[in-house]
């Protein structure tokens, strides 16, 4: 195509607008372009094409939800099922306080999943994602405690997590928790909440003891039997009536480790645990004794107060 050009002769500027600062010229035609003003707008046209075109091959479309993103698909393998992973996110849980987290699948949720286990600098450990680290993250879990074992954790609670023992111990009393929190209601649900919050404390303080191990071990074994007694969540193997002084008193009889009984006198309730004695059974709580010889007891509900004779009814 070619373009008439229109010959200017001495174009000489006549005006020049102060506050616009355009320059006006005599002899210059409106309506008509010259070809470079045509050039420049056919190059804009291409390079406005060229960067829609690029826009559209980068639009990535959307994941679909509760799916295994596709790059990490080929790295699990269809013996690490998408519902195994799910699983351990359940078991485990990547969220946070708000419940967002990252994919399921994805390289971040396994990091995120391993953080929480306390295992990311683990040498041993399979591949990320292999169905060898999906089996080994729930053969982990299985020995984990009820809490995730994240710092900052306390003296206590990392010995609960290096120790299989005392998180089989952690689990169990979260199951006894939860089953007794359910029976309850209202002020009663607040109260072992409090008790629970106060009994965690002073597990804490089994960092000053010269056994920690054994220190967290007793102070678990006695909140779970308190809890199972207190709740009703476990049956006694036998009952027996005693007649002490002017009052009635039933004693329950439970086969934990030690042996406990739960005492109730009206509306209080005592729970006591075996002692060694050289004769009968002897029973002591905080600040409570009862001691059984054949049909007749000995029993003291104050410290260093006054004992009472019971004989069985």
């Amino acid at each position: 195509m070619r373009y008439k050009t229109e010959q200017v002769v001495n174009i000489q500027p006549m005006h020049t607008d102060l506050h616009s600062q355009n320059v006006k010229y005599e002899n210059v035609q409106c309506g008509k372009f010259s070809p470079p003003t045509l050039k420049f707008v056919m190059k804009r046209l291409v390079f406005l094409t060229l960067l829609a075109g690029i826009a559209a091959c980068h639009t990535l479309p959307e994941e679909p939800q509760n799916q295994v993103p596709q790059e990490t698909a080929a790295t699990i393998g269809n013996t690490c099922s998408l519902a195994t992973l799910t699983q351990i996110e359940r078991q485990v849980s990547s969220q946070d306080a708000l419940g967002h987290g990252p994919d399921i699948g994805s390289v971040e949720w396994a990091s995120s999943i391993e953080h929480r286990l306390g295992i990311k600098e683990h040498n041993n450990k399979p591949p990320m994602l292999s169905a060898a680290w999906c089996g080994y993250i729930e053969q982990l879990h299985s020995n984990s405690p009820s809490f995730a074992c994240v710092e900052p954790l306390s003296q206590v609670e990392s010995a609960i997590c290096a120790s299989p023992e005392l998180a089989a111990l952690d689990n169990k009393l979260a199951d006894i928790f939860k089953r007794a929190l359910q029976s309850v209601n209202g002020t009663d649900a607040a109260t072992l909440k409090a008790v629970q919050r106060g009994w965690a404390k002073g597990r804490d303080e089994c960092w000053k003891s010269d056994n920690l191990d054994a220190c967290t071990r007793s102070s678990y074994q006695q909140r779970i039997d308190e809890i199972q007694l207190e709740y009703s969540l476990l049956s006694p193997t036998s009952t027996q009536a005693f007649q002490c002084g002017e009052d009635r008193v039933d004693v329950q009889f439970f086969s934990t480790t030690p042996e406990k009984i739960l005492v109730k006198k009206g509306t209080l309730r005592w729970l006591m645990h075996r002692l060694e004695s050289a004769s009968g059974a002897k029973y002591q709580g905080r600040n409570e004794m009862f001691w059984l010889k054949g049909d007749t007891a000995i029993a003291q509900w104050q410290f260093e107060g006054q004992t009472f004779s019971c004989t069985k009814i």
